[in-house]
């Protein structure tokens, strides 16, 4: 047992230095030997990344092998597996998973051997009779299970081809889908593997069809109104309607509008941006925020900042009423609106649209109720996967 510990040791601190991305996601794998009654005949992981080792099965691995394994295994719970097997049947949707994976490994290998400096060899190899097939190059997990459905007798049986764990204490106290917080611990993860792996290969060293992947993942192109409403639906509540304050759009309309009840702090606040590589995005901007009023008929807050708060708007109808307050130009530094807001208790979701390269804070204040960055076209997340949700805001024709 020793000697397998000390060889996946050492298989990570290889895939480390050879293919990051790889190496930096197997560190959180946890190892465990598998017993007679785990039922475990090769190797299996977890949703939260437990991987049950059979003992015989890693003796009988050279090296190269053991790496190939140790890849090939967290990229099940990395790349979603537990969350997008849904309601499909297991076992085939795993053989699916596997073909995905394993052509995928075989690209990382192939990109690192292509790139490879003299005497640094990238030695890294797949079990003889793992499922890959050249058949299935850029096709998705999903539409290899749909391929499979329609013929069966390229499905295979036995234990081998069945290592995403869900049975009882195999599947970490849990035999449903993943937690959110499991989730949003392999997106923070895949993040920081991505850059840990630009960081020392370079840019564009990472396999096509996952860049592709990752970017749909982590950074999901949504239409700004449907997922908008459904995400304040969710987490802001239903706004308390009233009579008692009429809307100030009411003398346009030329008839009383329903008001809303005032509340301690309003379902959204708009933390806007506007240091000096924002510039030009102010139209964008002002037509999302005039869809928030005019189609959600939320109470409305607006903080105007770069480095500092410029103003500080409350209780808005309107995104013309903005236009007055507008300033900026100078550093960039969410810090100051986030500290506001934690030292009133804000208890609202926020909505920060940026460029994502500005300051924030290591934690998102306990009050609020979520954050979503809204990233203008070419922006990056400003916390690197570690807290908030994330829409990208590309004008008029998107929504």
């Amino acid at each position: 047992m020793t000697d397998i510990i000390k060889r996946i040791s050492n298989a990570r601190t290889y895939l480390l230095d050879r293919l990051p991305f790889l190496g930096y996601l197997a560190l959180n794998l946890k190892p465990k030997i598998a017993t007679a009654r785990d039922g475990v005949p090769t190797a299996g992981v977890t949703a939260k990344g437990t991987l049950y080792l059979n003992e015989d099965f890693i003796n009988n691995l050279t090296e190269a092998e053991l790496r190939g394994v140790l890849a090939h295994e967290v990229l099940h719970p990395a790349l979603g597996y537990f969350l997008r097997v849904g309601g499909r049947d297991h076992k085939v949707f795993n053989q699916a998973h596997d073909y995905a994976i394993n052509l995928l490994i075989e690209d990382f290998v192939k990109k690192a051997k292509e790139g490879e400096r003299v005497g640094r060899m990238c030695d890294i190899e797949l079990p003889k009779g793992v499922l890959i097939s050249q058949k299935y190059v850029g096709w998705s997990a999903e539409e290899i299970y749909e391929e499979l459905l329609k013929n069966p007798q390229q499905q295979v049986s036995g234990g081998m081809f069945e290592d995403c764990l869900t049975r009882g204490h195999l599947a970490d106290g849990h035999g449903g889908a993943p937690s959110e917080a499991t989730n949003k611990a392999w997106k923070r993860l895949l993040a920081g593997a991505a850059q840990a792996h630009e960081q020392k290969m370079g840019r564009g060293s990472l396999p096509g069809q996952l860049q592709l992947w990752l970017d749909n993942m982590l950074h999901p192109k949504h239409s700004w109104d449907e997922l908008l409403s459904q995400y304040l639906g969710e987490h802001a509540g239903h706004p308390d309607l009233t009579y008692l304050r009429p809307s100030r759009r009411s003398e346009s309309a030329g008839e009383t509008l329903i008001g809303r009840q005032r509340r301690m702090f309003p379902d959204v606040t708009v933390v806007w941006d506007t240091s000096g590589s924002m510039q030009g995005e102010e139209e964008k901007i002002f037509a999302e925020v005039g869809a928030i009023c005019e189609e959600l008929s939320l109470s409305l807050r607006v903080i105007i900042i770069d480095a500092e708060i410029h103003a500080d708007l409350e209780d808005l109808d309107e995104a013309q009423d903005i236009a007055e307050a507008l300033a900026g130009g100078a550093g960039s530094d969410f810090n100051p609106a986030f500290t506001r807001l934690h030292e009133e208790g804000n208890t609202s979701v926020v909505l920060a649209f940026t460029d994502g390269y500005i300051g924030v804070p290591e934690e998102m204040p306990p009050n609020l109720q979520d954050t979503v960055w809204i990233l203008t076209q070419n922006g990056a997340d400003p916390t690197n996967g570690r807290w908030g949700s994330i829409i990208w805001l590309e004008g008029e024709e998107s929504r």
